[in-house]
């Protein structure tokens, strides 16, 4: 009997032992997973930063490149009326000859 209830309490010692394992593995895994996660997370913000970042830029550049043909035709026009003035003057200068 006592012989039956050793191997009874180390097969019962072998099960838990045997559960704790599978215990230890199911969380490393299930760390792994969350870090996993974690990690794919993080690169998703950075993706999504970067392209908020690259909209941003761009949007300048529209910006800037709006600014400067607005300041080309601004002086396109300064250089037709100096040119229209230079005209009349020409003109008024032959009459009053």
């Amino acid at each position: 009997m006592d012989a039956g209830r050793a191997v009874q309490d180390m097969d019962a010692g072998r099960a838990v032992h045997d559960m704790d394992a599978g215990r230890a593995v199911h969380d490393m895994v299930a760390s792994r997973a969350v870090q996993d996660m974690d990690a794919g997370r993080t690169v998703h913000d950075m993706d999504a930063g970067r392209a908020g970042h690259d909209m941003d830029a761009s949007r300048a550049v529209q910006d800037m490149d709006a600014g400067r043909a607005v300041h080309d035709m601004v002086a396109s026009r300064a250089v037709q009326d100096m040119d229209a003035g230079r005209a009349v003057q020409d003109m008024d200068a032959g009459r009053a000859v």
